[in-house]
């Protein structure tokens, strides 16, 4: 099983466990009061990450998922992301520095700064998920308590 995959099982029905999400999540990260989970709760998908005042850092990952019955049990199945714009935007710098290295009006030096860039970009994108590690902790803990999954 992959590392990003998470599967819970509750004793809980899935509209009870819906309802349990549903009043420890906040919609929106501007109605935070105290650290908790930001997203939506649907019976089609779920949208779950760690909201904190004042604290942003991009590559918050974000648990994607939803809830299925097997073998007369209800499970809740998901995967972590990145969001959407992170993803686009690093393959936007990317592309734009590829194309800057291609083009051949560019002097060694200057090609040379481009990569080191890259890598920089490279390393700093690392470090970004390497901290978000804490924030799947907390959102898999959280999850755990307010569904009692085991």
């Amino acid at each position: 099983m992959k590392k990003d995959v998470i599967q819970l099982e509750t004793s809980l029905t899935i509209e009870d466990a819906l309802d349990a999400l549903r009043q420890h999540t906040v919609s929106n990260y501007f109605k935070l009061k105290t650290e908790s989970l930001v997203g939506t709760v649907s019976k089609n998908k779920i949208l779950l990450y760690r909201g904190i005042l004042f604290h942003s850092n991009s590559f918050l990952p974000v648990f994607e998922g939803k809830f299925e019955e097997a073998n007369g049990k209800v499970v809740l199945n998901g995967k972590w992301k990145l969001h959407w714009f992170v993803k686009i935007s690093s393959v936007i710098f990317l592309f734009i520095t590829c194309i800057l290295i291609a083009n051949s009006k560019f002097s060694n030096s200057n090609i040379l700064f481009l990569i080191l860039v890259c890598f920089a970009i490279w390393f700093i994108y690392k470090i970004g998920i390497k901290m978000g590690n804490k924030d799947k902790d907390w959102i898999l803990y959280q999850l755990k308590s307010i569904l009692k999954a085991s």
